[in-house]
């Protein structure tokens, strides 16, 4: 028997929230109830209109189950409704004001029997029968003091109607109560879960970028290195070596193509480093579109309307990084026509930016791993980050990217960029305001 016990007291302790049985056990609420409820029979009892047609007998037990309702309650709010103490006490709370008023139910004469019974119904079917899971514990607390007092005074056919359909709809909601934190249980495990396989791919994501940073790093470092070598030979044979005049158009031919990839490793690694910098400012969405649309090269990039006045918080470069990958993967695919389309959404909170175009799109089967490290690419030879590297530039907006059917028959990305919209001149001002120059 004892063991018996023990399970079902550690049922009940599981069957409900502790945070939320504090903060529904707070004093001042507890207070206010214990004086609504206690003026309540008072008013049964003394007031000579009232008391001649409810006829309330022995109101003090209605008071007294008050009393020791807002005790019990005060106590379980005291111990956080955790341990022997708060879990005996918050039982206790959930069948002692439900008996206060269940008492004045059966002893009470006409519709004021009829009235308490409903206000019984309504207070436990908002509240015990929300916050606890059916157990074996809750449902005695819940139907035992409604049995016992229709047992022992006999109340009306319809008010023992009414208290015995609370005691079935209470016992029912609170099996559905069950239900549904087992329900957002399992869905809190399988987020822990996906959210613990997205930490592992992530870091070991940022392993692998790392690892490719380091070794870009030294492949640049030696570069130089040999674009250094090959120089001063180049130079060392023009001033040593009698060449004839085809030789020498050879050498300077060699110095010039040396001097540009020296060229191209410098600037390579100035973008790198200014690129590594952290940047947070407020920009206008336009900025990054007509830049990305400038840069283009042979791409034939066609800009919608996009003087929204929208403006974006965080790194510029980031974004116009994001239009370029585009621009260039549907290039290579072979869309003769790009086009960026800006729509403002309801509210001015977001902005729609579709670039789409009307080269041969992507299937459907490809799509889903299409914005996964090392996934699917948009290209034979591609090593599968681009993509990647745009939905994570796009994250740091809190925005989103998807990728669907365009309009041209082409492949289509759906970004969603929070954001809001402002004044030109105040943005100026703001920009102005915060440039290295002011």
């Amino acid at each position: 028997m004892h063991n018996w016990f023990k399970a079902r007291w550690r049922a009940f302790q599981a069957s409900y929230d502790a945070d939320e049985a504090v903060a529904a056990s707070n004093p001042a609420g507890t207070a206010m109830l214990a004086v609504a409820l206690g003026c309540t029979i008072a008013i049964l009892a003394r007031v000579p209109i009232v008391a001649s047609v409810a006829q309330l007998r022995r109101p003090w037990i209605g008071l007294l189950l008050t009393a020791l309702a807002a005790s019990a309650t005060y106590t379980a709010g005291r111990h956080r409704c955790r341990g022997g103490v708060g879990t005996a006490a918050t039982l206790a709370d959930t069948s002692l004001w439900s008996a206060a008023l269940l008492y004045c139910a059966v002893n009470v004469n006409g519709n004021y029997a009829i009235g308490l019974a409903l206000a019984n119904a309504l207070a436990v079917l908002m509240v015990p029968a929300q916050y606890f899971s059916l157990t074996v514990l809750f449902g005695l607390a819940m139907v035992v003091p409604s049995t016992v007092l229709m047992l022992i005074f006999r109340p009306p056919a319809a008010t023992t109607l009414i208290l015995s359909a609370t005691a079935v709809f209470a016992l029912f909601m609170s099996h559905v109560t069950g239900e549904r934190r087992r329900i957002l249980r399992r869905h809190k495990q399988l987020e822990q879960a996906f959210g613990a396989a997205d930490k592992v791919a992530d870091e070991s994501m940022q392993a692998a970028l790392a690892t490719m940073l380091l070794n870009l790093g030294h492949f640049l470092h030696e570069l130089r290195n040999y674009q250094t070598a090959i120089s001063t030979n180049l130079s060392y044979l023009e001033m040593t070596s009698d060449l004839d005049e085809r030789a020498q158009e050879a050498l300077q031919d060699a110095k010039q193509v040396q001097a540009a990839e020296q060229k191209l490793v410098y600037e390579t690694i100035e973008a790198l480093k200014q690129r590594s910098r952290p940047v947070l400012t407020t920009f206008p969405l336009r900025e990054p579109l007509e830049r990305a649309a400038a840069e283009a090269g042979n791409a034939r990039v066609i800009l919608g309307p996009r003087d929204t006045g929208f403006v974006l918080n965080g790194n510029p470069e980031h974004l116009t990084l994001v239009l370029h990958n585009l621009i260039r993967n549907a290039t290579q695919a072979g869309a003769s026509e790009i086009h960026l389309d800006v729509n403002l959404e309801p509210g001015g909170h977001a902005v729609r930016l579709l670039v789409h175009d009307d080269g041969p799109g992507i299937s459907i089967s490809r799509r889903d791993a299409l914005f996964e490290p090392f996934g699917s690419s948009t290209k034979i030879e591609g090593t599968g980050l681009g993509l990647y590297l745009c939905r994570r530039y796009l994250g740091l907006f809190g925005g989103t990217v998807a990728v669907e059917e365009g309009p041209l028959g082409g492949a289509a990305f759906v970004i969603r960029l929070p954001g809001s919209v402002e004044k030109r001149e105040s943005l100026m001002n703001d920009r102005s305001q915060s440039s290295p120059a002011a």
